[in-house]
């Protein structure tokens, strides 16, 4: 609250804090001070620039066509962005899958060389809930990759109708 009001009381004295500006030519070389500098001085009266109602309207269309390049740019990025996320997802769902796959192929080819006696039985037995609870565990894994995909895509096509 105090800067702000500090802001506003260096905004309103701004005129009164005038000062003249005086021109001197001392050996060849020009000086200006806020008082005369020589009997020659001379004072200058600044002229502020105001520029013409078109210079005013090319200036406001250069900054909104630069903030429609800037958006235009997020945009792009965000897509790229959304793409290697869509991209990262499915390599981990192949990847799980794969991983998955090769796992329960390898506890089948024990189940299928477990003795047939009753040590072979739990044996068994043990095989086939590994099989069971690594599926679980895998499906698990992949359905988080697959709404992780999903949300990407979902955020990719709103991106990509410019909501």
């Amino acid at each position: 609250m105090m800067r702000w009001l500090f802001t506003v009381a260096l905004y309103l004295s701004a005129p009164l804090c005038h000062a003249e500006i005086y021109k001197c030519v001392n050996e060849g070389k020009t000086v200006f001070s806020q008082a005369p500098c020589a009997p020659n001085a001379v004072l200058v009266n600044p002229t502020l620039y105001e520029p013409s109602a078109q210079s005013v309207r090319d200036q406001q269309q250069t900054q909104q066509s630069l903030e429609a390049m800037s958006k235009g740019i997020d945009r792009d990025y965000g897509l790229l962005v959304l793409q290697r996320r869509i991209a990262d997802a499915d390599e981990t769902i192949a990847r799980l899958l794969h991983e998955r796959d090769q796992r329960i192929a390898a506890l089948r080819l024990e189940l299928a060389q477990a003795r047939q006696d009753q040590a072979g039985a739990a044996s068994r037995k043990t095989l086939s809930s590994e099989i069971s609870n690594l599926r679980d565990q895998y499906k698990t894994s992949i359905e988080l990759a697959r709404a992780d995909q999903r949300r990407a895509e979902k955020e990719y096509s709103r991106l990509q109708r410019g909501h």
